[in-house]
């Protein structure tokens, strides 16, 4: 089963804002898998939200598996070694002289 978490939850027919991190995190209580979306290519926010969410502890402590639809296989080691927790210097995450 796939669950979407739009960031907002129904209490009595009317809508009210949720914490994303908590509302993923308790998505994967029932369900299991959650999706996420990129939104735009390039941007931003969404970046610096999916790197906040991995950070939080308690992602760790709840997800097993990441799924990634994206990057280059050329950078498979790389993100391997990232998702294993070692310490990447950000110009290798960027790909060095070949990103962008």
């Amino acid at each position: 089963m796939l669950v979407c978490v739009s960031g907002v939850a129904q209490e009595r027919g009317r809508l009210r804002p949720v914490e994303p991190t908590a509302a993923i995190l308790e998505a994967f209580q029932t369900h299991q898998v959650v999706a996420l979306s990129e939104g735009g290519h390039g941007n931003e926010q969404s970046h610096a939200f999916r790197l906040a969410l991995i950070r939080d502890p308690r992602f760790a402590a709840t997800v097993d598996d990441i799924v990634v639809e994206f990057g280059n296989s050329l950078y498979q080691d790389t993100m391997d070694r990232y998702v294993q927790g070692a310490d990447i210097p950000d110009d290798e995450l960027r790909g060095g002289a070949d990103w962008r």
